[in-house]
């Protein structure tokens, strides 16, 4: 459920996307620190990668530049 919460707030919806690996690596890391309410766990997953400002697009976007390196 916070996943899908987290994804939804970040416009993800590709799951094949590198971003959601990120996501989900940092849920866990929050998880295991004692984070287990659903919406908490969403909201400090964003505020932690600190992407509340990317959507998959722009996300996407920098993907692309940082393999064209």
């Amino acid at each position: 459920m916070a996943f899908r919460a987290a994804l939804r707030k970040l416009e993800l919806v590709d799951r094949d996307d590198p971003f959601c690996a990120i996501v989900a690596r940092k849920m866990l890391e929050l998880h295991q620190r004692g984070v287990t309410d659903a919406v908490a766990l969403s909201e400090l997953t964003i505020r932690e990668i600190g992407m509340q400002q990317f959507n998959s697009a722009s996300a996407r976007d920098a993907n692309a530049r940082l393999e064209r390196r």
